[in-house]
């Protein structure tokens, strides 16, 4: 299932993924977060699909996030760690998902030329690299995946 099946009234691109609370926290939109936290794995993992989008989207030149949820690295670091954090769900089929997201964003981080980007893809690296003791072997080969399409040169440059 695909996450516009999801959001039938709306195309994907267009969901807000983000708002700030009342307390002036950046959080999910609530249609987002209801999805976020549904039952269904399958559900949980187009929502992690979809969140690797909007970081994708947001990391792009000239991209605009959602202007009262404060500055866009702020949103790209707080929905990267979203990501990362679940990569502890329970179900396989959200850990391999998200494990794809990451794949797409790892040198996206690296390509946004700042110590917050530079800082998400060490974070992602490090959890990315803990699956390796994942109980599903298919989570391990998605892990693997992440590590196979890393940009060296870049790391190397950054490194050096």
């Amino acid at each position: 299932a695909r996450l516009a099946e999801y959001f039938p009234d709306e195309a994907v691109e267009s969901i807000p993924a983000l708002q700030r609370a009342d307390s002036g926290v950046v959080v999910l939109h609530p249609r987002v977060q209801r999805y976020w936290q549904d039952p269904d794995p399958t559900l949980r993992s187009n929502v992690a699909a979809y969140l690797a989008a909007v970081v994708r989207r947001f990391a792009r030149p000239n991209a605009r996030g959602s202007e009262q949820c404060g500055s866009l690295e702020a949103q790209i670091s707080f929905l990267v760690r979203l990501l990362l954090r679940a990569l502890d769900d329970t179900a396989s089929v959200v850990r391999r998902a998200i494990c794809g997201g990451i794949v797409q964003l790892m040198n996206v981080l690296l390509d946004l030329s700042s110590f917050m980007g530079w800082t998400l893809w060490h974070e992602a690296l490090d959890a990315i690299l803990a699956l390796q003791s994942d109980s599903y072997w298919r989570v391990k080969a998605e892990a693997l995946g992440v590590v196979g399409i890393l940009n060296f040169d870049a790391l190397r440059v950054l490194e050096g």
